[in-house]
């Protein structure tokens, strides 16, 4: 039987932990381009990638059959991630702006949580039970 993933492997605790921060430093400093801020951003990407990597290990480890499909979502987040965190980031943007893509990002997350992780805990689950 495959190895099946940890809880701490599909946790998305860290993701949004990163989207907190981010949304703090823009409400900390809304009228400046500050390297908080761009240091915030840059941790929010690094932890969704790093985050959606460990899903992929543990689902090929796993054996998950719709493994191709999911890692196509992961695609399509970060790749609108990047975009908006990218806008976001700009110097000339403004604090409104910089909160609707960060909470943009936040939205197409949970988005991806719903749709498709509930179906890789549900596999999970079942095969812990066997």
């Amino acid at each position: 039987m495959p190895a099946t993933p940890s809880d701490s492997e599909l946790a998305p605790k860290d993701v949004d932990v990163a989207i907190a921060a981010v949304l703090r430093s823009v409400d900390q400093a809304p009228e400046e381009d500050s390297q908080d801020l761009r240091s915030a951003i840059v941790e929010l990407e690094r932890r969704l990638t790093a985050q959606l990597a460990r899903e992929e290990l543990a689902m090929h480890q796993a054996g998950y059959p719709l493994l191709d499909g999911h890692e196509a979502a992961h695609d399509l987040l970060l790749t609108e991630a990047r975009r908006l965190l990218n806008r976001a980031g700009q110097a000339d943007a403004t604090p409104a702006s910089r909160r609707a893509a960060i909470r943009d990002v936040a939205s197409r997350f949970h988005a991806h949580v719903l749709s498709y992780d509930l179906g890789l805990a549900e596999f999970v689950r079942r095969c812990r039970a066997t």
